[in-house]
């Protein structure tokens, strides 16, 4: 349908992109497709009834690496108001497969198609900007955008991604929040 009736220059996208067979993922990169993904509803706490409701598709569940390796632009987004928006959260569970709200939980949901913490964050950044057409103002870190950012105490270890300390906002390239006034 795509290839018959697809606009030049659109960007299409299948939001909450979550189970999915491995020709879907192929076909992702092969028709510019966007992912967009919320990696909170990977949480391993919120999917314990995933056995009992879709089987053995729970396996092929949130298949982030999968999209990535076909070439398909990712855009990680948090589902805010209707999930926790805490971006650190959403890039923890997309890079660990773990729990971010019971970070104690040992479980991990499909570890195999994780994303790499840098990915994780490109894709809430960049790529959640250019699947909206919003690349040219915001969305990386250059001349003539919008500065958008935080800046956050933490290290690049997925591991350690749920103790990062948030210190300052930036918004149109103004400081407008930092920690302790």
């Amino acid at each position: 349908m795509l290839e018959k009736y697809g606009k030049p220059g659109s960007r299409h996208r299948i939001e909450h992109l979550e189970v999915s067979s491995p020709e879907d993922a192929q076909r992702l990169g092969k028709l510019g497709l966007t992912a967009s993904i919320q990696p909170v509803h990977a949480d391993p706490a919120i999917l314990r009834a995933w056995p009992r409701l879709i089987g053995t598709r729970r396996d092929r569940a949130f298949a982030y690496r999968e999209f990535a390796d076909s070439g398909a632009l990712l855009a990680l987004g948090s589902d805010s108001p209707t999930a926790p928006w805490n971006p650190l959260h959403n890039v923890y569970v997309a890079a660990t497969r773990r729990s971010a709200r019971e970070p104690e939980c040992e479980e991990v949901v499909n570890e195999h198609f994780k994303l790499g913490v840098c990915e994780a964050v490109v894709a809430g950044s960049q790529g959640a900007a250019r699947s909206v057409f919003q690349d040219g103002r915001v969305g990386t870190l250059e001349v003539g955008k919008f500065a958008d950012l935080v800046v956050a105490d933490m290290e690049w270890d997925s591991r350690t991604l749920l103790r990062a300390e948030i210190r300052e906002t930036w918004f149109a390239g103004k400081r407008v929040w930092s920690l302790g006034g």
